[in-house]
């Protein structure tokens, strides 16, 4: 009796999408929890991209799936029981480092890949080129794979604006066949920041997209929701880009100590910006922050293990122009860059040691169910 991978792979080809034989899957690696962390990461390799468990210390590695794509804007989204996930390669994670040689955001063609952990099977997912609106991000939710996008359009404000005007609480739109009604915003006019713009979320349902909500929101300005307002985002399991988008931390900022003195920038004369503490188990990590509406995490990096001197972090490879994101976890510090996950340094935080680098993974963060005990997103 044939497998179901076979056909998959005899169907799917002739929808024009791929199936990609599992690879071999080897038994979870036993994890000593006091000592051990592991990472998530995607690379590059002859047949495309591979991602892979990365288990450390030792820096074991072990192959989850491989897809025909380039790595190039990698993400990950996982089902909240982990034992799924939908890969992706998305021109909105794409590096804007091009010192780095990352490459045009153009050539990257946006494909999305099912993966069932246990065996390693990869299904390409459907097009979402003829959705509603720019396809931000997949998630996984409750009810399954889920697309969110964003629509903007000056026609779709002028109409959301025209019957905001009229006094009515609801508009009537449409999509290929279907029409549906979006509530309207309930405020005035003059208080609407941003460009007003219509999130939706895409469910997989019997191998097409089907919409499942609509919700008015904005977008263009510092605390805009985006499709972050749709309420099925609040379901969503973990996502790579989401844990990689830090704005910064509630710590102690604004700090101008004349230790700091030799890695001080030059020419500094805004009160918002300084060297911003944050705590570790093993000592206290100090980040330049760059002004803005919110304090961003430089890559501009000094470490001080408990009752040690204070130094920057050796091998860096980030500075004071590049955004970077920081995680973490029990004895081990992440770095890498904002959104895409790029260039990640691992550190022991011990010793303030790197232990850890690659210039090709992308979309690395730690495993999810190992949660930072210090950095946290949600904490933001």
């Amino acid at each position: 009796m044939r497998s179901l991978w076979v056909y998959c792979c005899v169907a799917l080809p002739l929808l024009g999408l791929a199936c990609t034989r599992p690879l071999k899957v080897s038994a979870p690696v036993q994890m000593n929890a006091s000592v051990d962390g592991e990472l998530s990461l995607l690379e590059k390799n002859e047949e495309g991209c591979i991602w892979k468990r990365l288990r450390f210390p030792g820096f074991k590695e072990r192959a989850i799936a491989q897809f025909p794509a380039p790595c190039l804007g990698a993400d990950v989204a996982w089902s909240k029981n982990l034992q799924h996930a939908v890969v992706s390669f998305n021109p909105r994670f794409f590096s804007m480092d091009s010192k780095r040689g990352e490459g045009e955001a153009e050539n990257i063609v946006l494909r999305a890949f099912e993966v069932e952990l246990a065996t390693g099977k990869v299904v390409e997912l459907p097009s979402t080129q003829h959705l509603l609106g720019e396809l931000m991000f997949f998630g996984w939710s409750n009810q399954g794979i889920v697309a969110l996008s964003l629509e903007v359009s000056g026609a779709l404000e002028t109409t959301m604006l025209e019957a905001m005007e009229r006094g009515e609480k609801t508009l009537k739109l449409s999509w290929g066949e279907e029409t549906f009604l979006v509530e309207l915003p309930e405020r005035e006019l003059e208080g609407i920041e941003g460009m007003p713009s219509l999130a939706h979320a895409w469910l997989l349902h019997q191998g097409a997209w089907k919409r499942i909500e609509s919700k008015w929101t904005t977008t263009g300005w510092d605390y805009a929701m985006g499709e972050k307002a749709l309420e099925i985002y609040a379901e969503l399991g973990p996502i790579a880009h989401e844990l990689l988008h830090v704005l910064g931390y509630p710590r102690e900022k604004g700090l101008r100590d004349a230790a700091f003195a030799p890695w001080m920038p030059e020419n500094v004369d805004d009160e918002r910006v300084g060297w911003e503490k944050l705590p570790t188990l093993y000592g206290n990590l100090y980040s330049w922050t760059v002004a803005g509406e919110f304090a961003y995490t430089s890559g501009l990096l000094l470490y001080q293990p408990k009752e040690k001197t204070l130094f920057p972090l050796s091998g860096l490879g980030f500075g004071l122009e590049n955004i970077v994101a920081i995680f973490a976890h029990k004895a081990w510090l992440l770095v890498a860059e904002k959104n895409t996950g790029a260039w990640p340094r691992l550190y022991n935080l011990k010793n303030g040691e790197l232990i850890w680098a690659s210039d090709s993974a992308r979309a690395v963060v730690f495993w999810p169910d190992q949660k930072p005990l210090v950095f946290r997103p949600s904490e933001q």
